[in-house]
């Protein structure tokens, strides 16, 4: 393979989620603060089929009637079961689900009674104090003590008919403080990207064990983290996806 080099520079302040909302945004900052949630009169359970990764399963339960829908989802792989959702009931008989997706992205759903029907929807953005609540509050999509988050990657591939060590490192600008440089490498391809960071946040690598062929490259804050862009290897090529 030849070599190459790839720069790209791109000043990436905040990731959007997959409900397309922007963090942190300033106007709604105070929204969670001022959220208190209702008191359920019905129930929402939410499960994932054994051994699937691409399905999640909402069974809503409301005066005497019950609703159950499954949707198709490429779940987050990097976390435990018990922090892939959470519920937040804004009146007693409606309740938002966020689930945890891949590379720290969520997706939304909405269990609720319409007219005398039990309805559960995809919703894109819910309302800002629901997500902050779920994501701020409840801690949907935040770091947990098992998360490793390391500067320097690097696993032994074998991708296609390449063998090859696989080599992510994260580098701070020579020039100026808020930013870094991310550096990939693999089978003698190598590709760099600058990557300017928000005030508070530095930036990290996470992978999943089962996926060591790729990894997320984040801002973290805390607990809070902020996908910024993946960079994988498949079939021998390397690739890094801004997020």
């Amino acid at each position: 393979m030849k070599n190459f080099a790839l720069l790209l520079l791109i000043p990436v302040f905040f990731a959007c989620n997959e409900s397309g909302k922007q963090p942190e945004q300033s106007t709604e900052a105070s929204a969670a603060d001022n959220f208190t949630p209702a008191t359920p009169a019905g129930t929402v359970a939410v499960g994932f089929p054994a051994g699937d990764t691409g399905q999640v399963k909402i069974t809503f339960a409301l005066n005497g009637q019950a609703k159950e829908k499954t949707f198709d989802l490429p779940l987050a792989d990097d976390a435990k079961e018990s922090d892939m959702f959470r519920t937040v009931w804004d009146k007693p008989n409606s309740c938002y689900i966020g689930v945890l997706m891949k590379k720290r992205n969520t997706r939304y759903y909405h269990a609720s009674l319409d007219g005398t029907d039990l309805k559960i929807n995809q919703v894109g953005t819910p309302p800002a104090a629901i997500w902050q609540y779920a994501e701020q509050k409840l801690g949907l999509g935040k770091l947990d003590l098992t998360t490793t988050v390391t500067k320097n990657y690097r696993k032994n591939l074998t991708s296609g008919k390449i063998i090859a060590d696989f080599i992510v490192k994260i580098q701070p600008a020579v020039t100026t403080t808020d930013s870094v440089y991310v550096y990939a490498e693999f089978a003698g391809a190598n590709k760099t990207l600058h990557l300017a960071v928000p005030d508070g946040y530095s930036g990290g690598i996470i992978s999943a064990k089962a996926h060591p062929e790729n990894c997320t490259i984040i801002f973290a804050k805390g607990s809070r983290i902020k996908s910024i862009a993946d960079v994988s290897v498949n079939d021998g090529h390397l690739q890094i996806t801004n997020m």
